[in-house]
């Protein structure tokens, strides 16, 4: 069978443009179209390289580059991309969310202007889809969405019970409203497109759990046709390294992502106070959205890093025993993939939408539960054979959180699309 020509709508380098490249890499990319693009313009790299060096956000941009990818194959809409985070800069609270709507809208209507090439596919994400999948679908072409996390109002709701659980702990938490611009445009994506791809079950649960109540309320069925296709990292980045034996120091504890609600934070923080243990050693990378008051409180328990940049963090997970991530909603986080490839056991909750093997390479346990993590962190703290034979075992598998093994779960699922 001829391969498929495919091309990819992508607002932003998620996932560093994995998924145009591993297209690219057997044979389908038609055209990647995005927002700043650095690759192909490299009177833009020097002008950013000029401009950026005191704003971090700057620098992210000037990094999109896919060194894989010819240039001719990239279509970008820069002064889309600069303006969409002008907008963001500028934008607070549910303003945000329309700001997200009107980019993901802009975007597609600039896709649509230019001149779509032939394409057997169209493949793009979440909420800046719509009107690309509905012109695509006049001209007879498949359409696939990337569903990156859980359903917007999957999120809302799980949400709003972690504000209730606990008050005070983080004032800017985006809390959903009845009428959600993003929630509106997902849920008509996945209408309109051919197949759904979710990085996880939990993910295609949140889908089916909408959809089915959406068609309860206008007297109409639909069942959206979704995939699990788990996700990668570049295994080349993520190495893992001997460990040290426990009895000559203490048992290391990392955490890794946005140090607020979402993650699952105040169960972690909790149980380390349960733990209370000079055997133990937490370290918290990532954006601290927690009041300063809790930050204070539970300082002895654990060190909040901040913000690490990417590039430093293969030797957290080098220097780290365990990794803990107790979400309360994800998409399938990339952190846990990161952490397996360096051979370290992972404590997650269902909703983490990992890889990990219970009782194998980690251990997954129940979301809202500070019990059971601190129960799993004891037992490897007690058990350092347990601890060394889940590490074995993160090395023995991280083949299979690898981009390689990503990319035939991916191909095979647009193989399976056009049968």
């Amino acid at each position: 069978m001829e391969k498929p020509r495919v091309v990819v709508a992508q607002l932003g380098a998620r996932r560093d443009y994995a998924v145009p490249r591993m297209f690219y890499e057997d044979g389908m990319l038609e055209l990647l179209y995005t927002d700043i693009y650095i690759g192909n313009k490299p009177w833009l790299k020097f002008l950013l390289s000029i401009v950026c060096k005191s704003n971090k956000t700057l620098q992210k941009l000037a990094g999109r580059n896919e060194a894989v990818i010819p240039p001719e194959k990239v279509v970008s809409f820069d002064w889309l991309g600069f303006w969409y985070w002008w907008r963001q800069r500028k934008a607070i609270g549910t303003d945000l969310r329309r700001v997200f709507a009107d980019g993901g809208k802009v975007f597609n209507l600039a896709i649509i202007k230019s001149g779509l090439p032939s394409a057997d596919i169209i493949y793009g994400f979440e909420s800046a889809s719509l009107e690309l999948f509905e012109y695509a679908k006049s001209k007879g072409i498949k359409c696939i969405l990337d569903q990156t996390i859980a359903p917007r109002r999957i999120q809302g709701k799980l949400l709003m019970e972690e504000k209730e659980r606990w008050n005070g702990w983080q004032d800017n938490l985006e809390l959903l409203k009845e009428i959600d611009p993003l929630a509106e445009r997902e849920e008509k994506e996945w209408k309109i497109a051919d197949l759904i791809l979710c990085g996880s079950e939990f993910v295609r649960n949140g889908i089916k759990e909408v959809s089915n109540c959406h068609s309860q309320s206008v007297s109409k069925s639909y069942e959206p046709i979704c995939r699990v296709v788990p996700y990668g990292v570049d295994l080349q980045k993520f190495n893992p390294i001997p460990k040290e034996p426990l009895r000559n120091r203490p048992l290391r504890v990392l955490f890794a992502g946005e140090v607020g609600l979402r993650k699952g934070i105040p169960y972690l923080l909790s149980a380390l106070r349960m733990l209370n243990s000079k055997q133990i050693e937490a370290k918290l990378a990532g954006k601290i959205n927690i009041a300063p008051a809790i930050v204070n409180e539970y300082k002895k328990y654990a060190e909040f890093l901040g913000i690490v940049p990417r590039a430093k963090m293969a030797v957290l997970y080098q220097w780290a025993d365990v990794f803990v991530l107790p979400s309360i909603c994800e998409g399938s986080a990339t952190a846990t993939y990161e952490a397996l490839a360096s051979g370290i056991p992972v404590i997650c909750t269902p909703n983490t939408g990992s890889m990990v093997k219970d009782n194998v390479d980690g251990h997954i346990v129940p979301i809202r539960n500070a019990d059971a993590i601190a129960s799993v962190i004891e037992s490897y703290l007690k058990n350092p054979e347990k601890l060394k034979t889940h590490q074995k075992n993160a090395i023995e598998g991280r083949e299979k959180v690898g981009l390689e093994a990503y990319k035939e779960r991916l191909i095979r699922s647009i193989v399976l699309l056009l049968k």
